[in-house]
């Protein structure tokens, strides 16, 4: 485990904005849960590849576990993989696909660590991440103690589970995979393909803001928020449901684009309310 002291959160977020932490765990192994004093594992926030997560430019008052922990074990005769909550989501996909197997296309091209795409059950058109899901092993912040989650107790909803109230931190997962019928590696391409032509993704953001179908886009351009800046932030000409750092934006940049997008859905009867996780002190 690395342990660093007041730390920069910007380069560990995929909008490049943030401030200071007093203290940053990064986590390698399961084991390194151990080594993390109680408080700090009790109330720390959790980090993974921070492509949720938008922290304030003026930082945060609590430490910062970012788990890294990494592992792919798969038995080709229950179909069962094992995969560490660090592992990056669509890695672990085009690896099942290259060992020619299916269960997890749901995450192909979506950002994020396996840990962080089951607490927000990520997904995309063609489904979500728990579909494939046998159990999740986790440890209980308040106490240290190892559980293990099928998941019909793991509460998914859409973009949603019981993870989000942030008692647990998850460890690994399992999933069972399946022998395809169709070439995936073809539509694994091709959902790349699509996904660079229809999402803006050459400055920084944390993907579709809003826990609506395709982050709530039409929303979003009925009330005349497409292309609106704030500072250095935009939301998105190409997809407003992405509110974009060209380069100079602070967290109140984007913050301030997003309640007016609230207030403005509210007017005419639409609730927005946010997938992305906000950071502060």
């Amino acid at each position: 485990m690395k342990i660093i002291k007041n730390e920069s959160l910007k380069k560990y977020v995929n909008y490049k904005i943030g401030g200071l932490t007093p203290i940053l765990y990064i986590l390698e192994a399961i084991k390194d849960v151990d080594s993390i004093p109680s408080e700090d594992l009790k109330n720390g926030y959790i980090l993974g590849a921070g492509t949720n997560i938008l922290v304030s430019s003026d930082g945060v008052d609590k430490p910062v576990i970012k788990n890294d922990i990494k592992g792919f074990e798969f038995d080709n005769k229950s179909l069962i993989l094992k995969v560490g909550a660090g592992e990056i989501l669509d890695s672990v996909c085009k690896r099942t696909i290259e060992l020619g197997f299916a269960g997890l296309f749901h995450v192909s091209s979506i950002p994020g660590t396996v840990g962080g795409g089951i607490v927000m059950n990520c997904g995309a058109s063609h489904g979500a991440i728990s579909e494939n899901l046998i159990d999740v092993t986790v440890v209980r912040r308040i106490d240290g103690k190892i559980i293990v989650f099928k998941k019909e107790d793991c509460g998914f909803k859409f973009r949603n589970s019981i993870f989000q109230n942030n008692e647990y931190l998850i460890l690994e997962a399992r999933f069972k995979l399946k022998k395809p019928s169709i070439n995936m590696i073809e539509i694994y391409n091709e959902a790349h393909k699509k996904r660079r032509k229809t999402y803006p993704l050459i400055f920084p953001s944390a993907g579709c803001w809003f826990k609506k179908p395709w982050g709530g886009w039409k929303i979003i351009e009925k009330i005349g928020m497409v292309g609106k800046w704030s500072g250095g932030a935009v939301t998105s000409p190409m997809f407003p449901a992405f509110i974009l750092n060209t380069g100079s934006a602070s967290s109140d940049d984007v913050i301030g684009l997003v309640k007016e997008i609230q207030d403005k859905a509210k007017a005419i009867g639409e609730k927005m309310p946010c997938e992305i996780i906000i950071w502060k002190k």
